[in-house]
């Protein structure tokens, strides 16, 4: 018997349906669930990834392309009125926080990750402030724009972390900006493709939990009052939204 969520986890909606059973290529599986108000698909009651394996060649093989998309995004932000210290939370080994001191960016930069390798390699390959510590907005320095890249898919109740993101630049009159890989109406076809597939969207369902839609993350930003939320889209690269609290 399945049972159902009882709220959304990106819209916090009740109407939440079954959509179909995911092999794990570790072993087991999950269930996938549709959420009918904002269109975005989520397994909340997969496992959380226990003792999970550090990340940092896999950041050190993209370092070259993340610096090209961080740069082209960065300009992007410079020219919306983004400034001052920049928090990025689950950093890696800090491609955006390198990008964003070679560009010369108009304040310093902090990273967050509880990656522990990743961090540390950071900190000692480029000299940045590379915290392995969950961000916490209580403790957060000031800062003029909060970036969260690739982050929140992996997250089972993304809308905790995006609440308190949005009040704490809200309460620093900064702006933050959120990118995910978004899962839109186009690409329902795949759902009945065979997920294991490389490149699939829901290939590792135990680490991808959360899959927003535009729908999804403009809802929970209408929801959380937020003065606007602008798409932005970096080409072959990140889609994110520019929210301004």
């Amino acid at each position: 018997m399945i049972i159902l969520p009882k709220n959304c986890p990106v819209c916090a909606s009740p109407y939440m349906t079954w959509v179909k059973t995911l092999s794990i290529k570790v072993g087991g599986s999950v269930e996938l669930f549709y959420c009918m108000e904002c269109e975005s698909f989520s397994s909340p009651f997969s496992k959380p990834i226990a003792n999970a394996p550090t990340q940092l060649n896999w950041h050190k093989s993209v370092l070259e392309r993340n610096i090209g998309w961080s740069i082209s995004l960065l300009d992007i932000l410079a020219a919306k009125s983004c400034s001052g210290t920049l928090v990025d939370i689950g950093c890696g080994i800090g491609s955006l926080l390198l990008a964003a001191k070679n560009k010369g960016w108009r304040g310093s930069g902090v990273g967050y990750d509880l990656d522990v390798d990743a961090c540390s390699y950071g900190r000692s390959a480029f000299s940045l402030d590379l915290r392995s510590e969950v961000w916490r907005a209580e403790t957060s320095p000031e800062f003029g724009l909060i970036t969260c890249i690739s982050v929140l898919e992996h997250i089972h109740q993304p809308r905790f972390l995006i609440n308190e993101m949005i009040i704490a630049a809200r309460q620093r009159s900064a702006k933050v900006y959120l990118s995910v890989p978004f899962f839109n109406r186009i690409w329902w076809r795949m759902i009945l493709e065979d997920s294991s597939t490389p490149g699939h969207p829901f290939e590792y369902p135990h680490a991808h939990v959360t899959h927003f839609s535009y729908k999804g993350m403009e809802t929970i930003c209408d929801q959380l009052n937020v003065k606007s939320a602008e798409r932005v889209q970096i080409d072959s690269a990140w889609i994110g939204y520019l929210i301004n609290p």
